[in-house]
Order: structure tokens, then C-alpha cells, then sequence
């Protein structure tokens, strides 16, 4: 059978009449649209991001709808609104309490009138640095390439012949404290009574034990490894972020480790208690001072407390070649027949021992030894 032309105009007509049919019919209603279709934050100074907008299109009706995000650092405002033309919600990143890293989350925005009904948003954030790195690198005078900041990772140094690696076991629930809270402490920790032991136990398991022992008392600690210029050996300490004075370093490592002992001629016996706070900056010395004269943990005190026992030793001399003087020209006598002489060697004895207790009240505050530095610091790895 032939179909004319116009018969074929007539099916056609019909066939668009259905098909227009359909798609009206299946896309009745209004619809929403999102602007735009992804959302990045970058954080790289430790403080929160500027916010951001999204956009919410409604086409075709008023529509309602409202909007949620699967992430606590993720805030919206508002989170529910009806538009017939566009509404916006600002997204805010809150990173107070976060580590480095990458996280992502979606921002889901439901309105049950629309065509589609669910529509979702990815949001990336990107923690370069936080406020502690930040912190962090300031106090050790370093930046990315020499000053590794790792978190809830373990470190991968082994702490004895047999290769066993060190093992950090954190407490969620510990928290940072204040200085005060970690000398108190620190003083009742018993790390440092552990026997150093040449190749068996040394830096590293003092630090294990005495981070661990730490995080089970509620306090939050890093394993520090520190790497010198002019030695292979690193060296593993322990590292506290205090709420008012910052960064803190804490080397509980028993023996292995000399000092320096400024005598007033009278020799006499002390045992070191190697709790230490430790004093590390990129570039400088590895500065130890004992915990009861360490008044600060931050590095410029260590450079005066260094400056001070040098000045301290040097007036040591000083008596120590005056108190030679007075008993060479005493000679070993017990009684003085000249008067004069004995004035001259009673004046010369008295300002000796008010030298004495001026020499003995300054040690008293910088203590009876000082540690050696373990060498010039070249870059260190901190693993909370």
C-alpha cells in the first residue's frame, strides 16, 4: 500500500504529538540545581578557610529544600530555605583540632517537590598546616624540609639489635596540658631509672616508655627523632604541646651522657637525674638542662642558661686561682705572728667565703653540672 505525502505529514504530526507528550509529562514539576558542582578548601596558615557559596537554583514552582553535610568540620547556613529563583548557603571549614591531610565530605540538598529530588555536592579539604606545625616550626627555627611532622604514624626506627620497632600506643582521650602538669609528671615517671644499656636499650626505648607511659596518663606525646651535622647516630627524645607554653622536649634517656661539673675545689659526689627538658632548634646545639633548673622550655632560655654557666665557670676559675693564692701564702701554718699578716690573710679569707656563697647561691639556680650538647641539630622527625 503507498502512503501519500500528506498521510505521511498527518503520522508525523502524531508521533511528535506523543513524544512531546512524554517528555512534558515526565518532567512536570519544578527542578533544582547546585553551582557549583564541587567545593575545595586549602588551609595552609592553621586557620579556618574563608567560606565558600553554593548556589541553589529552583526553576519552574517555589521549591523547598534542605541541605546537610556528612562531616563535623563542615558547617552550613543556612541548611533549609525556599527560592524560586536562586538561594545561596555559605559553607564554613572548621579545622581547629584537625591534623594535616586530605578530607572529604558531601553536602546533600533535598527538595521532595523537585524533578530530582536528591542532588549531592563533593567537598575536599586540604590541611597543609596547622596551627601547631606551625608552632612547631617556629620553635625548632625549620620548615618542611628539615622539620618532618608525622601523626598517627609509627615510627620506623628500630630500638634494639633484634630490629623490633619502636611502638607508640596512643589514648584518644589524652590531651595537651599545661607546663606545670608536665613537670609534675615527668617528675613522677620513673622512665629514667631504667638501666641504659649499650645496644639493648637505649634513646628510643626510653622514649617509647615514656611516651606510652604518657598518653596512659592522659597526656598527649610524640616520639622525636633527632638527626645531627656532624654524626650518623640520630637520637630519639619525647616532644609535649603544652596549652601555655607551647612545644616542649623531654629526653628521659639514662646514661650515655656526660656533664660538666663546676667544682669550688671541694670535690664532692652527685648522681644526675636524667630527666631533662631538652632544647632543639635547627642549626643549634642540642641543649639539655636538668628538669629542676629548667624554668622555660623555649630554646632562647637555654641560650641564656648557656651563657650563664659559662660566666659562672669562668668566676669558678677566678676563686679557684684566689683560693690558691691564700693557701700558698699561708704555707701550712696554723698559728699568724705577724699581725699585719694575719689582718692581710683574714681579709684575703673573708672575701673568699663571701665569694663562696655568691658562687654556691648561682648554682643553686643553675645547678651543680650541665649536660654536653649531643651535637649541631640538622633536621628532626616529630611522630605524635
Amino acid at each position: 500500500m503507498r502512503i501519500s505525502g500528506k498521510s505521511i505529514g498527518i503520522v508525523l504530526a502524531c508521533i511528535l504529538a506523543v513524544v512531546a507528550g512524554i517528555v512534558v509529562g515526565a518532567h512536570s514539576g519544578p527542578c533544582v540545581s547546585l553551582f557549583p558542582g564541587g567545593i575545595s578548601f586549602v588551609v595552609e596558615d592553621g586557620l579556618d578557610p574563608s567560606s565558600q557559596v553554593l548556589t541553589v537554583g529552583g526553576y519552574g514552582d517555589v521549591v523547598s529544600w534542605s541541605a546537610l553535610a556528612d562531616a563535623p568540620w563542615l558547617s552550613l547556613e543556612p541548611s533549609h530555605g525556599t527560592t524560586d529563583g536562586e538561594a545561596t548557603i555559605s559553607l564554613s571549614a572548621e579545622v581547629r583540632g584537625m591534623n594535616p591531610g586530605e578530607y572529604s565530605a558531601f553536602i546533600t540538598v533535598s527538595a521532595p517537590q523537585a524533578r530530582r529530588s536528591t542532588i549531592q555536592v563533593p567537598v575536599n579539604l586540604v590541611i597543609i598546616e596547622t596551627e601547631e606545625t606551625l608552632a612547631i616550626r617556629e620553635a625548632v627555627g625549620g620548615d618542611t624540609e628539615n622539620v618532618e611532622i608525622y601523626y598517627d604514624v609509627q615510627p620506623p626506627y628500630s630500638k634494639g639489635p633484634d630490629g623490633t620497632v619502636i611502638n607508640l600506643v596512643n589514648c584518644d582521650a589524652a590531651t595537651d596540658r599545661t607546663w606545670q602538669e608536665l613537670l609534675w609528671f615527668i617528675v613522677s615517671d620513673d622512665t629514667q631509672a631504667d638501666a641504659y644499656i649499650e645496644g639493648l636499650y637505649m634513646c628510643g626505648s626510653f622514649a617509647e616508655r615514656l611516651h606510652n607511659n604518657a598518653e596512659q596518663a592522659g597526656i598527649r606525646a610524640a616520639v622525636v627523632a633527632v638527626h645531627f651535622e656532624d654524626r650518623s647516630e640520630s637520637h630519639a627524645l619525647n616532644a609535649f604541646y603544652t596549652v601555655d607554653k607551647g612545644l616542649v622536649f623531654v629526653d628521659c634517656t639514662g646514661g650515655g651522657v656526660d656533664v660538666i661539673h663546676s667544682s669550688l675545689h671541694d670535690g664532692y659526689d652527685y648522681a644526675p637525674d636524667y630527666s631533662r627538658i631538652a632544647y632543639v632548634r635547627v642549626g643549634g646545639d642540642y641543649g639539655l638542662v636538668s628538669l629542676e633548673n629548667a624554668h622555660l622550655p623555649s630554646y632562647s632560655f637555654y641560650e641564656e642558661y648557656t651563657r650563664q654557666w659559662q660566666h659562672h665557670e669562668e668566676l669558678v676559675q677566678e676563686y679557684n686561682t684566689r683560693v690558691d693564692k691564700y693557701t700558698e701564702l699561708l704555707g701550712g701554718r696554723t698559728v699568724i705572728d705577724d699581725y699585719s699578716e694575719y689582718l692581710e690573710l683574714k681579709a684575703m679569707y673573708d672575701d673568699l667565703e663571701w665569694e663562696r656563697s655568691r658562687l654556691e647561691a648561682v648554682a643553686e639556680d643553675l645547678g651543680d653540672y650541665r649536660w654536653f650538647s649531643l651535637g649541631i641539630v640538622s633536621h628532626i622527625e616529630i611522630y605524635w
